[in-house]
């Protein structure tokens, strides 16, 4: 019986990586249930943020992996002032941050030019062309 078992359970994992494909990164696997640092280009502006929430590491990973996703997502959350946590280099972190495929322009812009100015007039902040260059 253990044999069995043991046989679904690898037929089962070769499946999912079958379907996965090959370079594709699961978060329990690289992660470990650890919070993910994700660092972003926004039109050659670079900001990092933390991810806690395994849907949204996991969400990280498959982008990095070069999954083909329509829309995009891109990092949306609360702007907290004058703490920088991960976010060296600036005034400011976003907690919580999630992922989102919409959002009102309001909150769009450059990390440095438009947040660390404080240019933006909305409490988040969600740069549409933020592009995932790290995770670690």
């Amino acid at each position: 019986m253990r044999i069995i078992k043991a046989a679904l359970v690898a037929t089962l994992l070769a499946a999912v990586a079958a379907v996965a494909g090959p370079g594709t990164a699961f978060a329990s696997e690289t992660s470990a249930g650890r919070p993910v640092v994700a660092t972003f280009d926004v039109t050659g502006e670079q900001f990092k943020v933390k991810f806690t929430e395994p849907a949204d590491i996991q969400l990280a990973y498959d982008i990095l992996a070069g999954k083909p996703m329509d829309p995009m997502p891109f990092p949306i959350g609360t702007i907290v002032w004058d703490e920088t946590d991960v976010n060296t280099g600036y005034t400011w972190h976003l907690n919580p941050v999630t992922w989102t495929e919409m959002a009102t322009e309001v909150c769009d812009g450059r990390p440095q030019s438009d947040v660390e100015t404080r240019s933006i007039t909305s409490p988040y902040y969600c740069p549409w062309g933020a592009v995932l260059i790290d995770l670690q």
